[in-house]
């Protein structure tokens, strides 16, 4: 489950780090802040309401899984695609 809630939030700060716009729920990452022990965690089975705004139209918010020991990461799925950017929610089945 923490896991989890680590991938997720590493997603949520490249995502972040590459538009304009800031993320509400689960809050942006720390930058170059390796102790993840503030991080929220979730419950496999329980729903978060995902917030975000932004000035794109066209994006994807997908899971990444950050690799410690280098300086990449892994991208897995997709969670949330638009083309229109009129959406700033919705709710993810963790």
């Amino acid at each position: 489950m923490m896991l989890l809630a680590l991938l997720l939030l590493d997603a949520v700060s490249f995502v972040f780090a590459q538009s304009v716009g800031t993320f509400f729920n689960p809050p942006a990452a720390v930058k170059n802040q390796p102790d993840f022990s503030t991080n929220p965690v979730w419950t496999v089975g329980e729903t978060e309401a995902i917030q975000w705004t932004t000035t794109y139209l066209n994006y994807t918010i997908a899971l990444w899984q950050q690799i410690l020991d280098e300086d990449a990461a892994l991208r897995g799925p997709s969670i949330f695609e638009t083309e229109t950017g009129a959406v700033t929610q919705f709710n993810w089945a963790v």
